[in-house]
């Protein structure tokens, strides 16, 4: 497996997906729509974020050149614990 630093070392037909991935965390992280169509814009211009099937799990991009789409999920969060995802919301007693 190749480790590239920057899209334009990566092969032309891998970028849309290096780069969904990418826009995944950004939505996840920003939250905002509009600023991760913007991010997106800057890297591809083909796409868009289809933001009525995107969430904070993962993007759906639409190329409007040709109506097709990539489904992109980010991966888990180093940042959150398991256990507070896991412990259930129970009153103590």
């Amino acid at each position: 497996m190749t480790d590239y630093t920057s899209l334009p070392e990566m092969p032309t037909e891998d970028v849309p997906y290096a780069v969904a991935s990418h826009i995944a965390y950004e939505y996840y992280y920003d939250g905002d729509p509009v600023l991760t169509e913007d991010k997106l814009n800057s890297m591809m211009d083909t796409y868009t974020l289809d933001t009525e099937n995107s969430n904070d799990i993962g993007v759906v991009l639409k190329n409007n050149n040709d109506n097709s789409a990539i489904l992109a999920y980010r991966g888990t969060d180093q940042q959150m614990s398991m256990t507070s995802t896991l412990t259930p919301n129970l009153p103590q007693v």
